[in-house]
């Protein structure tokens, strides 16, 4: 047994000092870092991939992107937006002044001159985000001529209709036989005429008569403004806070309105069905997960109303499935039924199919809206003009939007002016246009894109992580398994080491 012993020490290179000793092995647990790393990394990759099964990378960036974090790409473009949406104005010149004047015609012949081309700045300022799921902001928006996308001057001579003779004498029209006597007098005084030949600047930003500048300075309140220029009309006053709902909790009504300029309605109409902000957005952007039965609705104050657009069909865009949406062609149409016309005014008649009152909006200056060159009108209206042409293609509206995020790849809308002369029979110069209704100009808002990097987002969201997105769950899953098995492997194995130690075979009970 001591020989047995001498010589196990000897092989092991061990010194035994005492030939009484000897040599007991046993096994201890030694753990060390790189069992730990794969034990934690493969943890951590099979239950990320097991989440990401459920919740998955594409749902938690627009979940993200609903809270309109500060920094992020959504909320910086849209809080500083790239000047993208072009207007393209066009005039209806009269050709037929002389005759209109000398009463040896009474029908207008209009010929459409344009485009004048500006590029519409949007700014967001004043931003707000408050404890109850909403954003307040202020939206102001002001036109900006654009000369190397023009070929036509602001300095061209037009013949158009005197905004300020035919909408005083239509405000009038059913005021007391002395006050249509006075008015007449002071029209022949000034020598006011129903058509004026102006140049195309002060048509648009400058437009005035000294009828005008009298009946403003004499009753302030009635005649609130002594400039009718068509874009001074639309921009004057093209700033309100608006407030619209963000976050988790609201992504089926995400960047609708809550509150315009601090109230639940515009205050353009009585009946609260027309005026109520509900469902109401800018047009820039709309909830995510659009389906194919949504239907979409904006708010823009040339209309004077929050109205909807209707999904028309599935096309490719960019490389990415969007939606076309369309604005109905009876959007202008009288409601058919039974529901009540809350877009004509009390005391007022209704007017016909394809024109709709927006006077509200333009300082009751008798407008009505309508698309372009009388599309879809009553054809008594539209053959009450000469020189209307109507062509679905160009003068219908239509957005593009990319249904996941919501964000519209572009966006084209025209709408018409058109100024609702009533009964003037009372007022000589004028009555040969009563009962008419004449187009003073039409203009079309044409979103053209959207920037590169958010284009680049959005196909990355909709077309790469959809596709990629089970691949990336798998390969976590089998890493994770993968680096678990490992680990278990070397902890088994390596993860122990032999020590021997020295005992006393004088503690060993002798077998007798």
């Amino acid at each position: 047994m001591r020989s047995f012993s001498k010589m196990f020490c000897w092989q092991r290179a061990a010194r035994c000092e005492n030939k009484k000793q000897t040599i007991v092995r046993r096994r201890e647990l030694v753990f060390n870092k790189g069992v730990i790393t794969y034990l934690a990394c493969g943890m951590l990759s099979l239950v990320l991939g097991c989440l990401t099964f459920i919740w998955t990378p594409r749902d938690l960036i627009l979940t993200e992107r609903l809270r309109m974090r500060k920094g992020l790409p959504p909320f910086e473009w849209w809080a500083d937006p790239p000047q993208q949406v072009l207007i393209r104005l066009y005039l209806f010149n009269v050709t037929n002044y002389e005759h209109i004047i000398n009463g040896t015609q009474t029908k207008l012949h209009l010929q459409e001159v344009g485009p004048y081309i500006f590029r519409e700045q949007l700014q967001h300022t004043n931003i707000v985000w408050n404890d109850n799921g909403t954003m307040t902001y202020t939206s102001e928006r002001n036109p900006v001529f654009e000369p190397e996308l023009n070929t036509l001057s602001l300095n061209d001579t037009l013949t158009v209709p005197n905004l300020s003779l035919l909408g005083i004498a239509s405000y009038l029209e059913n005021a007391p036989f002395f006050v249509k006597f006075g008015v007449n007098l002071v029209i022949r005084r000034l020598d006011s005429q129903p058509l004026i030949k102006t140049s195309v600047y002060n048509y648009l930003w400058n437009n005035s008569d000294p009828l005008l500048t009298l009946a403003s300075n004499i009753a302030p309140s009635i005649v609130p403004v002594d400039n009718l220029g068509v874009l001074h009309m639309i921009y004057r006053k093209f700033k309100e806070n608006v407030t619209v709902f963000i976050g988790p909790d609201n992504s089926r009504r995400f960047f609708t309105m809550d509150q315009y300029n601090g109230r639940n309605r515009f205050g353009y109409w009585k009946n609260m069905t027309c005026d109520s902000v509900k469902l109401a957005t800018e047009g820039i952007l709309y909830h995510q997960q659009i389906s194919k039965e949504d239907n979409l609705h904006f708010f823009r104050k040339t209309l004077c109303r929050v109205t909807p657009i209707v999904y028309q069909k599935e096309i490719v865009e960019k490389g990415m499935t969007a939606y076309r949406y369309t604005l109905p062609l009876d959007t202008f149409n009288r409601p058919k039924n039974g529901s009540p016309d809350c877009y004509t005014l009390p005391g007022s008649k209704p007017h016909p199919d394809g024109l709709t009152d927006v006077s509200p909006c333009f300082f009751n200056m008798p407008i009505v809206a309508s698309f372009p060159h009388f599309l879809a009108a009553d054809p008594a209206v539209r053959n009450s003009v000469d020189g209307m042409q109507p062509d679905e293609e160009i003068h219908s509206a239509h957005v593009i939007v990319e249904p996941n995020t919501g964000l519209p790849l572009e966006s084209k809308a025209g709408v018409q002016c058109n100024l609702a002369v009533k009964d003037v029979n009372g007022y000589s110069r004028v009555s040969g246009f009563s009962n008419s209704y004449i187009p003073l100009f039409w203009m079309q808002l044409h979103q053209v894109g959207v920037p590169p990097y958010l284009v680049y987002l959005m196909y990355f969201i909709a077309v790469i992580l959809p596709n990629i997105q089970g691949f990336i769950s798998s390969f976590m899953v089998i890493l994770g398994s993968s680096l678990l098995a490992i680990g278990f492997y070397r902890f088994k194995h390596k993860a122990a080491k032999v020590v021997y130690s020295y005992i006393s075979l004088d503690t060993i009970p002798s077998a007798t």
